[in-house]
This record gives structure tokens, C-alpha cells and sequence, in this order.
């Protein structure tokens, strides 16, 4: 991804580094680092993939990178959280993704925090509109998981989502609700 000594460098890895899959490796560890909740990320990336089963694989693993950075703003004030986390994501250190899939990540978490696509010309003429549909959508599921649980793990284990014909369903465990 970087040059001759990086490509140096994989040749001495063993078989099994060599088939994991950068951009996940990067935003785990960037999550273990940064996360306010442990198990955040693997617990949203299994509820929002089964919403995602009719997208192609590509679509699925940006989501799933997504879920492990959906608390990228948490610290920063809640006016500038989606701004930021464009910027964040924009900038973040990992590889294995291509320019148009790192601003779909972008707008994917800006649409988490806002609940809207950004508005910012320059970002936006990047991506096709099918990938700002599928951007917003995921962006808008881990809105409303985040929402619902405020992105503590043992709510999220608690939440099951489905695809309906309308979009999606959410349930909970009626203990969680307080019933």
C-alpha cells in the first residue's frame, strides 16, 4: 500500500497476516484505543449486517468498518460531532480502502451523527447516488442503535433489528425497557 519497504515487510509476514483485511485491522485497533464502550463495534457491526444482507460484500465490509468508528466524535460537543467526524475519518490512518470509499465512510458517519447527508459540495460529488443511498442508510442504523442504547454494549445485547419492507425494526428486550 506504501511502497518497497512495506511490501518488504509483507513478504516476511506469514500466510494468515497477509490475508487480513487492512482497513478492519486499522479501525479495530483505532476503536480499542479510542472507544468509550469495549465490544461496541463487534456488537453493532452483527446487528447492522444482518439489515444488510441484500448489499454486495464491498458495501458490507465499509459498514462493518463504520460500526467500529460510529463513536469517532463521542468526546468533541454534540454541535460539531459530524462535521468532525468527517474530518476525522477523512484524515484517520488506516489503508485499504480507496479515496471514494474513504468519503463514503465519511458521509456514511456524518449522516450518524446528523441524521442527514452533508452538504459539502466538495464531498458529495465524489459519490454516485447509489452510494450516498447506502451511505445514509448506514450511517441513519447506527443513528438509531446509538440513539436507542446510547452505545453501551450490554443494551446493544439486548436489541435486535430487522429489515422490514418499510426499513427496519427494532426490539428490545422488555426488561431493558423497564416493563
Amino acid at each position: 500500500a506504501f511502497g518497497v519497504r512495506e511490501g518488504m515487510l509483507y513478504d516476511c509476514l506469514d500466510l494468515d497476516s497477509r490475508g487480513s483485511d487492512p482497513l478492519m485491522d486499522g479501525v479495530k485497533e483505532y476503536a480499542a484505543m479510542t472507544a468509550r464502550f469495549p465490544q461496541q463495534g463487534e456488537t453493532l457491526e452483527k446487528l447492522v449486517l444482518q439489515c444488510l444482507d441484500a448489499y454486495d460484500a464491498e458495501t458490507r465490509r465499509l459498514a462493518a468498518a463504520c460500526c467500529y468508528l460510529c463513536d469517532l466524535a463521542w468526546i468533541e460537543h454534540p454541535d460539531h460531532r459530524a462535521k468532525l467526524a468527517v474530518e476525522k475519518m477523512l484524515g484517520l490512518s488506516v489503508n485499504g480502502l480507496t479515496h471514494m470509499e474513504r468519503v463514503w465512510m465519511a458521509v456514511a458517519l456524518y449522516a450518524r451523527y446528523e441524521g442527514v447527508l452533508p452538504v459539502n459540495k466538495n464531498i458529495m460529488s465524489i459519490l454516485p447516488e447509489a452510494f450516498k443511498k447506502t451511505a445514509k442508510t448506514v450511517g441513519l442504523l447506527l443513528r438509531m442503535l446509538m440513539t436507542f442504547s446510547g452505545g453501551i454494549t450490554p443494551v446493544l445485547d439486548q436489541i435486535t433489528i430487522t429489515k422490514t419492507d418499510g426499513g427496519f425494526s427494532l426490539a428490545a428486550d422488555p426488561v431493558l425497557i423497564g416493563r
